[in-house]
């Protein structure tokens, strides 16, 4: 497969999407796209129900350090003023926002990581310190939807991406207050949202005490349901915190182990034939059109299947999780000669589920991205993540 032509590709698509957003905005494009085109350019970072504005700079910062573009660069450094602006609102409002990993991790973290800018350091250390006030230390979890300071406290499985903000400042800081609070949340969540079969559920809500009150559900078919999604985004979670504390003599990275291979155990063999995982794993209701794949929750599985190569021997895992790779490499093909969007199209990929449709979406362009990165430079790939 050539790799190259394949970038170029999506050099092309992303410089034209680069024409039509402005840096230094705080405005940024819909998620989601409609016959091929990101139609709305009006979403504005400052509201809090905001997660996606970074997904398109990751791109940027990937093609900045393959091509070495200056051009990328600019449009990053100067896409440093609204962050700053959503940041310093987040802390006059004392409520940094959840999804705060999603948004800074892929730009200030991705910046950082192509750069060594000290300026996007201190952002993206910033913003870990300020999302540490959402964790409920009853609970024993980061707040997810909701006030910080409600009684009752609830995360959702999207938020084991969002503490990589705490994995991130452990291994560039090393202070152990971070890792104990990602060890922390993740110890909650593998108690009470990891079913015994290591099938995920979406949320779970905690009493004012910290007492465990129930399973929610804001993404699947429905409570006691396994969106493929959520199923990805635990396993990539994991994986960032088993790259956190790899050279950590303090932890014990077999309770990692132990639990990603029991994920994977469950999730790779539920794929279908080409890669592809149902939007539910549990449903078999469509989408509507009749589709019920959800290519993103692939791309995102495959990345952290290749994140993980790069430093773990996957061989040491049981069962069907020692031939991830093999599976990682098939989800790759088959997005690549079934799933890529058309020339015309702004995004890279189709068939991400958003909300009740199938679409191209922002972060399934991201994980694309990342999943060719890791083809390309393998264990030197640049982690944004760490």
């Amino acid at each position: 497969m050539n790799y190259e032509k394949l970038l170029e590709e999506i050099r092309r698509k992303a410089d034209l999407r680069m024409e039509l957003l402005d840096p230094e905005s705080l405005e940024h494009e819909e998620c989601f796209t409609v016959n091929g085109k990101y139609t709305n350019r009006k979403i504005n970072m400052l509201n809090q129900t905001t997660w996606t504005r970074s997904f398109f700079p990751g791109v940027l910062a990937y093609l900045y350090h393959h091509y070495k573009d200056e051009k990328y660069l600019d449009y990053l450094n100067k896409s440093l003023k609204p962050y700053q602006q959503v940041l310093d609102k987040r802390i006059e409002e004392h409520e940094m926002h959840h999804d705060a990993g999603f948004l800074y991790i892929l730009f200030s973290g991705a910046l950082y990581a192509v750069t060594k800018s000290r300026e996007a350091y201190d952002m993206t250390l910033k913003v870990a310190d300020e999302f540490a006030k959402r964790f409920r230390f009853r609970a024993g979890v980061v707040q997810g939807f909701g006030d910080a300071t409600a009684l009752t406290a609830m995360t959702i499985v999207d938020d084991m991406m969002n503490i990589g903000l705490l994995m991130w400042a452990y291994k560039n800081e090393g202070h152990v207050f971070y890792r104990k609070l990602f060890r922390t949340h993740i110890e909650t969540v593998k108690k009470n949202m990891v079913r015994e079969d290591y099938t995920v559920r979406h949320a779970f809500s905690f009493n004012p005490d910290g007492t465990p009150m129930g399973e929610r559900n804001f993404c699947g078919y429905g409570p006691g349901s396994v969106w493929s999604r959520g199923q990805s985004w635990m396993v990539y979670g994991v994986v960032n915190a088993m790259k956190a504390i790899k050279d950590d003599t303090c932890t014990v990275e077999d309770d990692y182990v132990a639990l990603l291979n029991g994920l994977l155990n469950m999730y790779l063999p539920k794929l279908n034939e080409n890669g592809m995982p149902k939007w539910d794993l549990n449903c078999e209701e469509s989408l509507p059109g009749g589709r019920i794949i959800d290519s993103s929750a692939a791309v995102i599985l495959a990345a952290a299947i290749y994140k993980l190569d790069s430093f773990f021997d996957i061989s040491k895992l049981q069962g069907i999780a020692k031939d991830a790779l093999s599976y990682a490499d098939k989800i790759f093909d088959t997005v690549v000669n079934e799933y890529r969007a058309d020339a015309e199209a702004e995004n890279f990929i189709e068939g991400g589920q958003v909300g009740s449709e199938e679409k191209g979406c922002v972060w399934g362009d991201y994980f694309f991205v990342e999943l060719l990165m890791r083809k390309i430079y393998g264990k030197d790939t640049p982690d944004f993540w760490m």
